[in-house]
């Protein structure tokens, strides 16, 4: 057995390796340090685990990353004695305290108690925050692990390891800590320790969770209701999101999950706070609701419970929730029983026909909207700021999905018997309707048993349609058999939302893609004509290769970056409207490793007012504080996403830009779209890179612009003003606005019809001009001096983003109170990469290039121009800005740290 006693060490070896790096380092205590207790894993008073075994951390990198440069840690198989470590705890002020692990992912389950008090376990599925990588899939991650109340004294703390005896397992455990107060960590950092680093040409972006904002700095916690529903629920009109109060309102979100729930109420009142000031007024909880473990799942009394209170702290910030909880990835049907499916088994498409299941899922549904709710005193299905219901998320009859190999053989039976029957009702017998085929077979057709078979996605493709012309009609009738069959349940489950468990808010049926959305978009979405919002997903990402590339971001993999600027065919935010419905993306990202990832954001941002969107979510929030501390591929918490939020959500909230009139609009009929006809409008593929798989195939092809009847539409047109579309019209109409004055592809260039957006795709360079609002996107160092109107945007940055806003609904010319925002390129401090592939990961705090940029503004006689910076909490800094005159120009040199600037005058 090893004995030492509890102390806190400041680990010299990351000092050393940092200059090693050629970094700019500094230790900076934050305000409000919280009282804690630490101590290291790797140094308990009594412990059975081995001095050294294949995880500990060997390399100087490694030892860098954890708090006294090593761990305690085991990787082998158990024994019958199981490992143990024993820690003598010496607290100075007795209280209740929050008690943090930091441990290596969500390996080694472990019971733990504090002297004789009652065990309690840390499951392998608790909640991982702040995700540092040590070595390649081997992580270090803080984990909460509750409350604990101690007196003031010394204590022991013993934790046992739970693996059963003979099965192999891994486990590491980097330190302990017993926090009052907020703790948003940091890597290995203390509680009110913050690490300033920064290479050679870059500055630190690391912005302080509990810092409150100060007079002088910036909030768009104004923008929101004061009480999110105070005035009653959010509803739809005329294809708009309107408040209970009658006023328009654009939605400007990002999405959260159990992650950002499972944390304690002070570090979701400080998440709320803070999206508040940064311009969000929804928020998408995108999670499963459902017990883990064993036995069949039901919804977890603690994760509602915790869904609740994060509706109740948004609610007071102003911001309302969208509720997405059925997500078939999350789901194992064999769980819940249903018949023939595997362990691990999800049930695809299953939703919209069985029965089992249908009532499985209106028990989850009751108990998440009509369980009592101590918060906000009435359950969640009766609260006005709960805006958006989802059905389910990303689960359709028409996507790739559907086929044999992903039902069980007695669902899928149960589909084909269905589809006899609803043959026989539209012509009086399967007979009658092989006739009417003629006679195109399958091999599952059974005539004694009165079967027909179903054919999968890719027969319901223009591209095998087009090679397979004989089974048009048979498909045909498959096609319109799923349209009635998913339409039904999503009527029926709304009128179970509505009469049932009195639901007052807006529903959304789904938002996915289909096998071809040029002959089935138009389905897809006629059959959610019975909910209130037509929903999308859509992702852009350059190509990223390697082991686990689809979900993450690791050592090894190769990538090529990918600029937005560059394709304006392929934005997920070009997506088609549904005539009278509100049009939102609940899910839309700019995918990591990219290099070119500062252009996104404000394209969404202005773009998506230009086509009239009703809101965005981008995904997804990984710490509760805002700033991550790794890159992931999946992220909003980092400079160039949520760094970006003020002037983009300022512009997309706002009426700043005018949006775009209707520029091809296509009223199509029933009979049009069962006879696949299609409809000569689709949006890119864009989906989530976890489903493109096998599939890249169909992605090529709906990037085609050729739907089954062989009509072309050209996507350049979502960047000229709206795309309009009208499912089950009494008569078929099309009308096309002369595109030829907007885009020209000679010169590579797309102007809007409303004349406000310029967009130069050979150039990779993006203008904004409108009364209220200029600004440039793009390859900024290549696109020189940009004039719009009197302002005079230039910068030697190779890429990045420029703005300048009016914060006063006045034009620019006459504006009082104006925002600047620059954004350059980011990167975790140390990321590398040789060629095209990531050799290191790097860690917190991000890093942004340099600024090296000019905004002119016209200089009138005697008038005074007062200018504050702000630091990366949106508060003053007290750096001098130099501001040369120029003619009848006043130049305004951005410092070369920082992002935001407030413009008075």
């Amino acid at each position: 057995m090893r004995h030492a006693r509890v102390v806190v060490v400041l680990p010299a070896i990351l000092i050393g390796v940092l200059c090693w790096l050629g970094a700019t380092v500094s230790l900076a205590a934050a305000v409000n340090r919280p009282d804690y207790v630490w101590w290291q894993a790797e140094k308990p008073a009594a412990t059975n685990f081995p001095s050294y075994c294949w995880l500990s951390a060997r390399t100087p990198g490694e030892k860098a990353k954890l708090s006294g440069g090593q761990w305690l840690a085991f990787s082998g198989k158990a024994t019958a004695s199981p490992l143990y470590a024993a820690y003598n705890v010496p607290v100075r002020r007795g209280g209740r305290y929050h008690f943090w692990v930091r441990k290596c992912w969500q390996y080694g389950p472990f019971k733990w108690r504090f002297d004789h008090q009652p065990w309690r376990v840390c499951t392998s599925h608790e909640v991982l925050i702040n995700e540092t990588p040590v070595r390649p899939y081997f992580p270090a991650d803080w984990v909460n692990l509750g409350r604990v109340t101690l007196s003031a004294g010394t204590h022991r703390f013993k934790l046992v390891q739970l693996t059963p005896p003979g099965q192999a397992y891994n486990a590491a455990y980097d330190c302990f800590a017993l926090v009052q107060g907020a703790f948003f960590p940091q890597g290995h950092l203390r509680p009110g320790q913050s690490l300033r680093q920064a290479m050679p040409g870059w500055f630190c972006w690391n912005p302080t969770p509990t810092q409150p904002g100060r007079p002088g700095g910036l909030s768009l916690r104004y923008l929101n209701e004061r009480i999110a529903g105070e005035h009653g629920y959010v509803r739809r009109e005329g294809g708009h999101f309107v408040l209970g109060a009658g006023q328009p309102v654009r939605f400007w979100g990002v999405d959260v999950g159990n992650g950002n729930t499972d944390v304690g109420h002070a570090y979701i009142n400080l998440m709320a706070r803070r999206l508040a000031r940064c311009g969000v007024n929804m928020v998408r909880y995108h999670d499963s609701l459902l017990t883990s473990g064993t036995g069949e799942p039901r919804i977890s009394v603690r994760k509602l419970r915790h869904l609740q209170y994060l509706v109740y702290a948004l609610k007071r910030q102003g911001i309302y929730l969208d509720l997405s909880f059925y997500y078939v990835l999350a789901i194992d049907a064999h769980r819940l029983g249903l018949a023939g499916y595997k362990p691990g088994q999800h049930p695809f498409g299953l939703l919209e026909f069985d029965p089992r299941l249908e009532q499985i899922y209106r028990q989850w549904l009751a108990a998440i909207l009509t369980t009592a709710d101590p918060y906000n005193g009435v359950p969640l299905g009766q609260n006005p700021a709960v805006a958006i219901v989802e059905n389910q998320n990303e689960d359709s009859l028409f996507f790739w999905t559907f086929s044999r190999k992903s039902f069980s053989r007695q669902s899928w039976h149960e589909l084909e018997r269905q589809y006899s029957a609803w043959l026989t009702r539209r012509y009086g017998s399967i007979a009658a309707a092989m006739r009417a085929w003629g006679h195109a077979a399958n091999k599952r057709d059974n005539r004694a048993k009165g079967l027909t078979g179903l054919y999968s996605a890719w027969f319901m493709t223009s591209q095998a349609l087009t090679k397979l012309p004989q089974l048009k009609k048979r498909i045909s009738d498959q096609v319109h058999f799923l349209a009635d069959t998913q339409r039904r349940f999503y009527q029926s489950m709304d009128g179970y939302l509505r009469r049932n468990l009195h639901y007052r808010g807006l529903i959304t049926c789904s938002n996915w893609k289909t096998a071809d959305d040029y002959t089935l978009d138009a389905l897809e979405r006629y059959t959610y004509q019975s909910g209130d919002v037509m929903d999308h997903h859509g992702y852009f990402a350059g190509p990223h290769t390697g082991k686990f590339s689809a979900w993450s971001v690791a050592v090894g993999q190769s990538f090529r970056s990918r600029a937005a600027v560059l394709s304006p065919t392929a934005m997920p935010f070009n997506q088609i409207a549904e005539r009278g419905y509100p049009t939102y993306i609940s899910e839309i990202g700019f995918d990591n490793p990219n290099r070119w990832r500062a252009d996104g954001v404000m394209l969404a941002a202005a773009y998506g007012r230009l086509s009239d969107l009703g809101g965005l979510c981008f995904f997804c929030i990984g710490s509760d504080s805002l700033v991550d501390q790794r890159m992931k591929e999946f992220q909003d918490c980092s400079p160039a996403v949520i760094g970006q939020f003020p002037a983009a959500a300022l512009l997309f909230r706002g009426d700043m830009l005018k949006r775009g009139p209707v520029i091809f609009e296509q009223a199509l009929t029933l009979r049009q779209l069962f006879a696949l006809h299609g409809s000569a409008a689709a949006g890119p593929a864009n989906m989530d890179p976890q489903w493109l798989g096998g599939n890249a195939a169909a992605t090529a092809h709906n990037a085609a612009g050729t739907d089954a009847s062989g009509q072309r539409f050209n996507p350049l047109l979502f960047d000229v003003g709206r795309i309009v579309r009208t499912e089950g019209a009494a008569r078929f109409s099309q009308r096309l606005m002369n595109s030829s004055q907007y885009i020209n592809t000679a010169t590579g260039t797309v102007k809007a019809a409303s004349g406000e957006l310029f967009w130069n795709y050979h150039a990779g360079l993006v203008t904004l001009n409108s009364p209220e609002a200029r600004g440039v996107v793009g390859f900024l160092k290549k696109a020189g001096r940009v004039q719009l109107g009197h302002i005079v945007f230039k910068s030697n940055n190779e890429f990045g983003a420029i703005m300048l806003i009016a914060m006063d609904h006045r034009p620019i010319a006459q504006s009082h109170k104006m925002l600047v925002q620059v954004m350059t390129r980011e990167k975790p401090f140390g990321f590398k990469v040789r060629g095209h592939v990531i050799t290191a990961m790097g860690a917190g705090p991000w890093n942004i290039r340099n600024v090296a940029a000019t905004v002119a503004l016209p200089s009138l006689p005697g008038e005074p121009l007062s200018i504050t910076p702000l630091d990366e909490n949106a508060n003053p800094l007290s750096t001098a800005v130099l501001v040369q005159s120029k003619g009848l120009q006043r130049v305004i040199h951005l410092l070369p740290n920082c992002l935001y600037y407030i413009l008075r005058r």
